[in-house]
């Protein structure tokens, strides 16, 4: 097994070479739209998410969503927590989820069924990009909000496993909390950048040996921000409302690679990838019914 990995590892690098032109162009093309089109819709959105969701902010939040909690079984903080991950997004949820799992807030248990059923795309990106990409913010905050229930859905079907957070522990000591904001901000940007390119770049020579046909195909779906674009591109507004909603649910194989290489949790792989079919299955059922608010 090792031995076939190193070959297709070599074989990969003569590609690489072989197209170095092509690959040099594609780089400069998808750095330029992660740096133009994502880092100004994401950072400060979460640099903030971060910095609230190490005080009781969300936590009181949801005092006025209660009537959640029976129905999520869930308590106050468990539901603040949520809260805290469906604004952050994937993949920024998963540092708050291992946090709150490392300062034993919640248990493995319930870290991983937030794992499971939070990964949404961040509302900066789907008001401050998809919804210019559609001309029209109103069609963007119900992408978001489509994804929330999707996402809120999905609790309510796991809520054999509870989550009972306990509350935020407020530390004495000094603690620079804005300067380690900025810094798991800034990793999580540039993580986003270093998958979208490697991913484009697998799926540009994947569709070397594809047929026309599929070539789009294997490009929205390696990428779903990189996606929506080719979808808004390609389709017209309501079927590319539906499509967009259903891609985001779905997230895209390079966020769900760079939630799993960030998380710490034992948790499977199989059952990762099968929710994240579900909540695009469920996003795109609700996109479709609520299809007459935005015509």
């Amino acid at each position: 097994m090792k031995l076939i990995q190193q070959i297709s590892l070599f074989l990969f690098l003569i590609l690489f070479f072989s197209n170095a032109t092509a690959i040099s162009n594609l780089s400069s093309d998808i750095l330029c739209f992660w740096f133009e089109q994502l880092v100004p819709s994401l950072f400060l959105s979460i640099v903030l998410i971060q910095l609230l969701s190490e005080t009781s902010f969300f936590t009181d939040l949801a005092y006025l969503l209660k009537g959640l909690c029976p129905i999520l079984n869930v308590n106050q903080e468990g539901l603040g927590l949520i809260i805290s991950c469906l604004l952050s997004g994937s993949p920024a949820s998963v540092i708050i989820i291992q946090d709150a799992y490392q300062s034993q807030r919640i248990t493995e248990n319930m870290a991983l069924r937030l794992f499971y059923c939070t990964p949404v795309a961040t509302i900066s990106f789907l008001i401050m990009q998809c919804g210019p990409l559609l001309e029209s913010t109103k069609a963007g905050f119900l992408l978001w909000m489509i994804q929330i229930i999707s996402s809120l859905l999905l609790l309510a079907m796991t809520r054999k496993t509870p989550i009972l957070a306990n509350p935020v522990l407020h530390k004495t000591e000094k603690k620079h909390s804005v300067t380690s904001a900025l810094c798991k901000s800034g990793c999580i940007v540039f993580l986003i950048g270093g998958y979208l390119l490697m991913f484009q770049t697998l799926s540009y020579f994947i569709n070397l040996f594809l047929p026309l046909s599929y070539q789009n195909f294997i490009q929205i779906i390696s990428e779903f921000s990189y996606g929506c674009f080719l979808i808004a591109e390609q389709f017209p507004l309501p079927i590319a409302f539906v499509l967009i909603s259903t891609l985001c649910g779905f997230n895209g194989l390079c966020v769900q690679f760079q939630a799993l290489s960030i998380s710490e949790l034992e948790g499977s792989v199989f059952k990762y990838l099968s929710y994240r079919l579900l909540q695009s299955l469920i996003a795109a059922f609700i996109s479709i019914t609520v299809l007459p608010l935005l015509l």
